[in-house]
C-alpha cells in the first residue's frame, strides 16, 4: 500500500514556482517526508524536486486538469493540495482526518438542499434528482483519493456531470461543484470541515505569522472575524499569491530547503503544543450543548 501527496501545476511557469513553494514548506516542516507527486505537463526545473512526475497528455491548462486527478494520482493513498497553498505545520498529520473505507473524501459541511450557499440548484439536477436530499460545501485546497473499484465508480459520475456541465447551472463553475455534487449521489460527507484545518486567505486578516516557527494567528469573515490559529496551511489562491505576504513566506522557507534546514527541536516542541492546545479548544467548543452557549450569552447581555 503506498500513501503520498500530489499537487497539480499545467500551463504557466508560475504554477511550477508555486507547486515547488508548497513542497519547499512541507520538507521544512517534516522529519518523515512521504512521497510527493506532481501532476503537470511539461518536465522542468521545478518538477525534478518531487519524487514522481505524472505528465498530463492533452492539459487543458485551466482548473479542470484538477478533475484528471481521479484517473492520474500515482499512489494508492493520496493526498491532494492546491499548489497556491503553504504549510505551517506537518502536513503528515491531515492523514488522521480520511477514512480508509472512503475512496474520495474532503473537507467541508453538510447543508440543507435548498441552502443558498450550496453549489448546485435542486431544480437542475435532471437524472440525479432522486440520489440527492441535501448540498456539501466544500473547499478545494485538499483532497482525498483512494484508488480502487470504489474511486472508478465515484469517477464515471464525475465525468457524467463534467460532460453535460452546463446542464446543471452550478452557481460556481468549478471542479469543486462537479465533486460536490457526486459526493452527494454517493453519500460521501466530509469527516471534519476545512475552516478547522486551513485558512483560507481571501476571507482572513492575518494577525501573526512566521512560517519558520509555525507561527499563525488570523481572524476570519466567516466565523464573524473569530480569532483562529493553529492551523495546518494557508490556501492562498493564484491571487494571494501575488501579495507580498506570500512572497515574503515563501522565499524564507525556500531558503530554509535549499539549506536542508529544519524547525530546531523547541520551535517543534511549540508548535505541537500549539496545535494540541486549538484541537482541545475545538473539541471543547463541539462538547458544550448550543442551549448552554445560548444561555451564557444571554447572561452575559442581562449583565450588561
Amino acid at each position: 500500500m503506498t500513501r503520498g501527496f500530489v499537487t497539480v501545476a499545467t500551463g504557466r511557469e508560475d504554477y511550477y514556482k508555486l507547486a515547488f513553494n508548497l513542497l519547499a514548506s512541507y520538507r521544512y516542516h517534516t522529519s518523515r517526508p512521504m512521497p510527493w507527486a506532481i501532476l503537470c505537463d511539461e518536465e522542468n526545473e521545478y518538477t525534478r524536486h518531487f519524487d514522481t512526475v505524472v505528465l498530463l497528455e492533452g492539459a487543458t491548462r485551466s482548473l479542470w486538469d484538477k478533475i484528471r486527478l481521479l484517473d492520474s494520482v500515482p499512489y494508492d493513498e493520496n493526498i491532494f493540495i492546491e499548489a497556491d497553498c503553504l504549510a505551517y505545520r506537518d502536513l503528515n498529520g491531515l492523514w488522521r482526518f480520511f477514512r480508509n473505507d472512503s475512496s474520495f473524501s474532503y473537507m467541508g459541511e453538510v447543508l440543507p438542499l435548498d441552502s443558498p450557499s450550496g453549489f448546485f440548484n435542486p431544480s437542475h439536477l435532471g437524472v440525479f434528482s432522486d440520489s440527492v436530499d441535501h448540498q456539501v460545501m466544500l473547499q478545494g485546497g485538499i483532497y482525498y483519493f483512494r484508488r480502487g473499484p470504489l474511486l472508478d465508480r465515484f469517477s464515471d459520475t464525475c465525468h457524467r456531470i463534467y460532460e453535460r456541465f452546463s446542464d446543471y447551472e452550478f452557481r460556481i463553475p468549478t471542479e469543486e461543484s462537479v465533486y460536490a455534487l457526486a459526493s452527494v449521489v454517493h453519500g460521501i460527507t466530509p469527516p471534519i470541515n476545512w475552516s478547522d484545518v486551513y485558512c483560507f486567505y481571501p476571507e482572513s486578516r492575518i494577525l501573526k505569522s512566521d512560517i519558520l516557527s509555525g507561527r499563525l494567528r488570523y481572524v476570519w469573515e466567516g466565523m464573524d472575524w473569530r480569532v483562529m490559529s493553529g492551523k495546518y496551511l494557508i490556501h492562498f489562491t493564484n491571487n494571494g499569491t501575488c501579495d507580498d505576504f506570500y512572497k515574503g513566506e515563501a522565499s524564507a522557507v525556500q531558503a530554509q530547503f535549499k539549506a536542508g534546514n529544519h524547525p530546531s527541536l523547541p520551535v517543534r516542541l511549540s508548535i505541537r503544543t500549539s496545535s494540541l492546545w486549538e484541537r482541545s479548544k475545538e473539541l471543547l467548543r463541539s462538547a458544550v450543548p448550543l442551549s448552554v452557549k445560548e444561555a451564557v450569552v444571554k447572561h452575559i447581555s442581562l449583565k450588561q
